[in-house]
């Protein structure tokens, strides 16, 4: 006998993130975090499922804390990870209680073993990404030293208070807008630099230092330079607006890769020809919500200005780095994967109310969908696996193999595979292949209730919305499309208007646990899509320029309307 979903229901949950396929393509190590009840937050472990789905996933770190960010190493023998454990297995005498040193990189060989540190950066490490040819690692980390003495010295922290003086004065003097977010608190004296770690022994040398947050690292095929995001612009607190750019990995000036305009280019990725980037971004064509575009750039610098670069994605009007709304599946970095010919990116993108992935040619611009479902896939990775690797999964052509994390409205994330064939534009793809089922056991028991898809009209547009019905009328909700579900008995059902912040987000086929705690209390729940939104094209997401407020919620209300 199944029941209404509870809030208590949240501790059982295993929800997966960050899938990573190995080199070879037969491993997909991800991150699953659970709640911790007792500390107010998650916990993470790495776990690893083979991608041929010959056995159920296994977990490979203990997830104390917050064992994440699980990344192979390019000759798949070892497995890289950011873990917080030192702060219970490596006490420090006289350390502070909120020690800034706790999330390192680990080792852990796949041949087993105990995973090792390969870290010791005093303010921690955010990010990492391994070079290709396995010698180094770039690491993204506030510490502005490599030793704790270094980092105090720069930051003029070192002085011991004299017992005879009054003590320091612990003022924040901010001097720039951007002087704190919502929930990492004050940023200023954290902002993430670029540093280079030897992968054998350690050795941590920083490589920028102008003290503006630095995102997105990515190697060049040839190991020998770096390109990242940041904004250098001395206006940033005024206006988002964002840049590329390459440094050589051995250190030395930068390289803009973009133009420093009214501009926003992030996430870059190299092509393998090592003299070509693509980023996700754009130059404000509505001057206010706009969407994002694959764009490609001279690595050079070359193309550096106000008209350089080359939009693959605009003609097609899709919206890839759009922000999914969902209280369950963690959103996660949106992400250009290329393929090892350099022929196609792979990326995803929005539409119809799902989160989809696509790929797009790098000749021409020509795009081809590789997914369709109610679903929202929110992580991805791709390989493209070497003859070995093909020979080792069914003797198939793979071609490019995807792994990627997928929920519904009904369903935590699992992970799943596509085998995508070499040859061909990529349509006719084989059925997608599951991997995990981490809450079967617990979803068994529980009463989750499908949204049915409304739409109504407003102002010529057409708004995309969901009905939630009350789970104790939830077998009439197949009646929703033409009039709410009657409930004789009680009369008509109460009604919980559900809006999306941003504005320029989206609500679509993801989950939602407070919905579902909603219809389980006997409660419908209506949210949509007003004007502003993404997953609609740079119209719709532009529509609420100068209109914050009469527009967007006549949308919302037409929805309630519809349902009344």
């Amino acid at each position: 006998m199944s029941r209404p979903f509870s809030p208590q229901d949240l501790y059982e949950l295993r929800i997966a993130t960050d899938p990573r396929l190995s080199p070879d393509g037969r491993w997909v190590a991800f991150t699953v975090q659970v709640a911790a009840a007792r500390r107010d937050g998650y916990r993470h472990s790495v776990w690893l499922v083979p991608a041929d789905g010959s056995a159920p996933a296994r977990q490979l770190t203990i997830g104390a804390k917050h064992d994440r960010h699980a990344r192979f190493s390019p000759d798949g023998r070892s497995l890289a990870f950011i873990s917080d454990r030192r702060l219970t297995t490596e006490e420090m005498p006289g350390a502070p209680d909120d020690r800034e040193d706790g999330d390192q990189v680990y080792l852990l060989s796949l041949e087993g073993g105990e995973a090792r540190r390969l870290t010791d950066l005093p303010r921690g490490v955010a990010d990492f990404v391994w070079a290709p040819d396995g010698r180094r690692i770039a690491v993204l980390s506030s510490s502005r030293g490599a030793t704790r003495a270094e980092d105090a010295r720069r930051r003029g922290t070192g002085r011991k208070p004299d017992p005879k003086l009054p003590p320091l004065s612990d003022y924040r003097y901010a001097d720039r807008l951007g002087y704190q977010y919502n929930g990492a608190g004050y940023i200023v004296g954290k902002e993430l630099e670029l540093w280079v770690v030897e992968a054998g022994d350690g050795t941590a040398r920083r490589l920028t230092t102008a003290a503006t947050p630095v995102f997105d690292p990515a190697w060049s095929p040839d190991s020998t330079r770096i390109a990242f995001s940041t904004d250098r612009r001395a206006d940033r607190d005024q206006m988002w607006h964002q840049q590329v750019y390459v440094i050589n990995a051995d250190g030395g000036p930068e390289t803009r890769v973009t133009d420093l305009g009214h501009s926003y280019f992030a996430g870059p990725a190299w092509l393998p020809d090592g003299g070509t980037l693509a980023a996700l971004g754009h130059r404000y064509p509505a001057r206010a919500g706009s969407r994002f575009d694959i764009w490609l750039f001279a690595a050079d610098g070359s193309e550096a200005d106000h008209a350089g670069g080359r939009n693959l994605s605009g003609r097609h009007d899709l919206m890839p780095g759009s922000g999914m709304g969902s209280d369950l599946t963690p959103g996660e970095e949106p992400r250009l994967a290329v393929t090892a010919g350099g022929r196609w990116i792979t990326f995803s993108a929005p539409y119809g109310g799902s989160y989809e992935l696509w790929r797009i040619s790098t000749s021409d611009g020509d795009v081809v969908r590789l997914s369709e479902g109610r679903h929202y896939i929110s992580a991805f990775d791709q390989v493209t696996p070497p003859k070995a690797g093909r020979a080792a999964v069914a003797g198939a052509d793979l071609g490019t193999r995807l792994a990627y994390a997928r929920s519904t409205p009904t369903r935590p994330t699992d992970l799943w595979v596509l085998d995508v064939p070499a040859a061909g534009s990529g349509r006719g793809l084989p059925t997608p292949r599951r991997l995990t089922d981490l809450n079967a056991e617990v979803l068994s028991a529980l009463e989750l209730v499908e949204p049915v898809e409304r739409w109504v009209e407003v102002d010529g547009r057409p708004v995309q919305g969901w009905y939630i019905a009350p789970a104790t009328s939830a077998a009439d909700a197949s009646s929703a499309a033409g009039g709410a579900p009657q409930r004789a008995a009680q009369g008509p059902a109460p009604l919980v208007t559900e809006i999306h912040g941003g504005p320029h987000s989206l609500y679509g086929w993801s989950p939602f646990i407070e919905f579902q705690v909603l219809a389980g209390a006997g409660i419908g729940v209506w949210y949509c899509n007003p004007r502003g939104s993404e997953g609609y094209g740079q119209d719709f997401n532009a529509a609420n320029f100068r209109d914050w407020g009469p527009g967007p919620t006549r949308d919302v209300l037409a929805g309630i309307d519809s349902l009344v």
